[in-house]
């Protein structure tokens, strides 16, 4: 299959270019020619490079375009005195053309990225069933969630059944006894951490709760942990008790109980709370483009660039045809 040099030119260029991790470069967007910094004080310098050198130097925007027109200009006094020097020698020739060449290349790279591809792949772009398979994803919509440390007192002995946790007695004598072992935890728990919203994982609830092990000389009760994230407002999932102790609308951060449900005797930190985002249909799908769209750019582009490597990179080695002029 023939190809003609300029092609070939051009696709090596643009592959290489997209490996390059270039700075910036002296070539005008409009024209598309390179500029002398030599001779004008005019410079180009692309957003892309603003962006990192504001991420790299945690820098705002204008700071960050100051540093990189601090270093062109550092690069053009540096060839001038070259040049004052030894006139004699090409300054563009002592920085080397390969250096050159890569930021052209690197350049055309972006440029094609922002004016071709990213044009060509827009959210509206991306399949209807790559869409559809996460619309009911927990990385984009979840109902109104509760971030929970939960303390519980619950009876010590085996269920029998295979579940977790036994049902809790109805009985008083019961409820008093749990009550007086959590009032304990309670009092630690409340000096030790009054801000709940500050104990992300819930580890310094658990080594609080663990002190007081063996400190009750009641061998029918016994104390749990448990930590998670939680739709504890669906009343369908959750006993009554835990729904009505937390999914109250002014529910915050903080400490709430001691509460009673069929498992026992909670006493339940809120770490935090996230609000509901499930959106309609129609915002949905378009709430998912959006979140979709880099991730979906960047394996289109790596399956476009692994091919045309595979294409080029065997063309290269090939004898180039004779012109038929």
């Amino acid at each position: 299959m023939v190809r003609c040099g300029r092609a070939r030119r051009w696709v090596r260029a643009l592959l290489t270019g997209f490996t390059l991790g270039a700075t910036a470069c002296g070539v005008d967007p409009a024209r598309g020619t390179t500029l002398d910094l030599r001779r004008t004080n005019r410079s180009w310098i692309d957003d892309s490079v603003v962006a990192a050198i504001a991420r790299r130097d945690r820098l705002s925007p204008e700071g960050a375009r100051r540093v990189a027109t601090d270093t062109l200009r550092l690069a053009q006094a540096r060839l001038r005195e070259i040049e004052s020097t030894d006139p004699r020698v090409d300054a563009t020739a002592r920085l080397g053309w390969a250096r050159l060449e890569n930021l052209v290349r690197a350049h055309s790279a972006r440029t094609w990225l922002r004016e071709g591809f990213e044009p060509r792949h827009s959210p509206e772009d991306i399949p209807r069933k790559l869409v559809a398979a996460n619309l009911d994803s927990p990385k984009y919509f979840h109902p109104r969630i509760h971030g929970l440390c939960n303390v519980m007192v619950v009876p010590n002995e085996d269920p029998g059944d295979g579940s977790r946790i036994p049902l809790a007695p109805t009985t008083n004598e019961w409820r008093t006894r749990a009550h007086a072992v959590l009032e304990r935890v309670e009092t630690r728990l409340r000096r030790w951490l009054p801000d709940a919203s500050r104990e992300p994982d819930c580890k310094l609830v658990k080594r609080l709760v663990a002190l007081h092990e063996g400190t009750y000389d009641d061998s029918r009760l016994r104390l749990r942990v448990e930590s998670g994230v939680l739709d504890v407002c669906r009343a369908d999932r959750w006993d009554e008790g835990f729904v009505t102790a937390l999914c109250g609308p002014a529910t915050t951060a903080g400490w709430y109980g001691p509460f009673q449900t069929r498992f026992g005797l909670h006493l339940v930190a809120v770490l935090y709370v996230k609000p509901d985002t499930m959106p309609d249909a129609d915002e949905r799908d378009q709430r998912v483009r959006q979140r979709m769209l880099d991730a979906w750019r960047r394996s289109t582009l790596d399956a476009w660039l692994a091919r045309e490597r595979r294409e080029h990179v065997r063309l290269l080695d090939e004898p180039t045809p004779p012109s038929e002029e």
